[in-house]
């Protein structure tokens, strides 16, 4: 059987079981790994035939490609939404932080999947690559509207906010354990949140 290619969108009523079988990789591809983590048990999670997913994906690479190009449509659209709330003024950095951590808040497994993928990539992934480009399109948009310092060197402005971002998303978790491995009565009463900032040696 023949798998959709990454132009073609499903059907409308294929909608409902595309929805479901990415769910369920972001799930298992999180706390498995890509390589461990067979079609069949994706097709089970998602409570569907197995023949569905090489249906609308072609292969287990075609899944985690559309997976991860769905991952970076939601910081894309965390983006547009800090964009959108701050209107004519523009969207500082801060402003598409808290958007971006907001929406993974609301998706841990994509913080898991991350972080995974990341530190013990399966071949072939483009998930870096893609959100370098979404952060310089980020850092061009808010230099164009003098958010960000024009006459600074744009490497180390897309670079910054790459390590900002995922120094965060992989560093926090070690300050949550240590601060969990305490004594009780020696843990502060909120637990500290990372800030990771990069600077240039002079």
């Amino acid at each position: 059987m023949v798998g959709k290619t990454q132009d073609e969108a499903p059907q409308t009523g294929d909608l409902a079981s595309v929805e479901r079988i990415r769910s369920a990789a972001l799930r298992l591809f999180a706390t498995q790994g890509v390589a461990a983590t067979p079609l069949r048990a994706v097709a089970a999670e998602a409570r569907v035939t197995v023949g569905l997913i090489p249906h609308h994906f072609g292969s287990k690479n075609g899944l985690r490609d559309d997976l991860e190009r769905w991952i970076v449509r939601q910081f894309a659209d965390a983006i547009e939404r800090a964009k959108d709330n701050a209107g004519e003024k523009g969207a500082t950095a801060h402003d598409r932080q808290v958007e971006v951590v907001a929406m993974l808040e609301q998706t841990p497994h994509i913080q898991d999947y991350m972080r995974r993928e990341f530190l013990h990539p399966y071949p072939g992934g483009t998930l870096l690559r893609q959100l370098t480009e979404l952060v310089s399109d980020s850092v061009d948009d808010m230099r164009a509207h003098g958010l960000a310092y024009s006459d600074r060197d744009r490497t180390d402005q897309i670079v910054a906010a790459m390590v900002r971002q995922l120094g965060t998303l992989f560093v926090q978790p070690m300050v949550d354990q240590v601060i969990d491995t305490l004594p009780p009565s020696q843990r502060p009463s909120s637990t500290p949140k990372l800030i990771v900032e990069m600077r240039r040696p002079d």
